[in-house]
């Protein structure tokens, strides 16, 4: 995970939970509206390695943009900056799984839940569903990517079903629901 981006999800995570010390979204928004891939921060021995490291950031960037939308705006998941972000982050997650080696790796379980969570249609919300029921990583992460799976069904199947559009708040009912976190 780009460090950069952890960052700014931390950003993005105060102003949802109205810290006293969130920077202000818009900020935020603009910082990832203006981020611009840095040549020559990483060396790789060969260049699909290059390409696969700016797609993966590219896919926290649109991914970070729909969570604030959501998340700390109160926008709609039908709303067109939303879903232009989903539709990309799926091309990218699909150009980056079709380049380079079959042993590389690529974690893209938050690009996915964000995905699921503002899916509309039944084909975006299939392969989310393979995808986080078929994963094995992260060891970094507390909770799993098929403990989500769920958590997005009762999403989909409750205020989401038929392709409604959702609010930040019908996704945590459904994370309360099926995946209480206990503080």
């Amino acid at each position: 995970t780009p460090t950069y981006f952890q960052l700014l999800l931390a950003d993005i995570n105060a102003c949802r939970d109205k810290s006293p010390t969130a920077r202000d979204w818009r900020d935020v928004e603009q910082q990832l509206l203006t981020w611009q891939y840095q040549p020559g921060e990483h060396t790789f021995t060969e260049s699909w390695m290059t390409i696969t490291w700016y797609a993966v950031q590219e896919s926290w960037r649109l991914g970070l943009l729909a969570y604030l939308y959501l998340a700390v705006c109160g926008t709609s998941s039908d709303d067109l900056r939303i879903q232009s972000c989903i539709r990309q982050t799926l091309q990218i997650v699909g150009a980056v799984k079709n380049c380079g080696s079959s042993n590389a790796h690529v974690s893209f379980f938050v690009q996915y839940l964000m995905v699921g969570i503002c899916a509309q249609s039944e084909l975006h919300r299939k392969a989310v569903r393979d995808k986080l029921s078929a994963s094995n990583e992260t060891k970094l992460w507390i909770l799993r990517a098929p403990e989500f799976v769920p958590v997005l069904d009762h999403l989909w199947h409750g205020a989401a079903a038929g392709g409604r559009p959702i609010k930040w708040c019908d996704y945590m009912r459904s994370r309360e629901a099926m995946l209480p976190v206990i503080l």
